[in-house]
């Protein structure tokens, strides 16, 4: 970060998503959180929601081809999908349009995921 002289407008955070997602100071306070390579997409918005706050954005590399992002089950999330960059690979965007319910993220969100 130091070479892209990035230090005061990014953190970089080491741990599980789900731990630091239900950490009362990190929710809700970032315009933006991306995501590659970290799992499916129901793992991914779960983990990623609580982090943004209104109006944030969360921008996941997906596979050619793309993978479902279904509105409904986002919804519960606070999140709706903004639509998807092609090419050799994708990037789905996705919108906070309201606060993401305490109850997430759960501790497992793979076990059970909301799609």
């Amino acid at each position: 970060m130091r070479q892209l002289e990035l230090e005061s407008r990014a953190e970089v955070w080491v741990g599980r998503a789900e731990s630091f997602g239900r950490a009362v100071a990190a929710r809700g306070t970032f315009d933006l959180v991306v995501a590659r390579g970290f799992g499916p997409p129901a793992v991914t918005a779960e983990c990623a929601a609580p982090f943004l706050q209104v109006g944030g954005r969360l921008a996941v590399s997906d596979p050619p081809g793309g993978r479902p992002w279904p509105p409904g089950p986002l919804l519960e999330l606070g999140l709706r999908p903004r639509g998807a960059a092609q090419g050799e690979a994708s990037i789905m965007v996705l919108e906070q349009v309201a606060g993401c319910p305490e109850r997430f993220p759960r501790r497992s969100p793979a076990k059970r995921p909301l799609f």
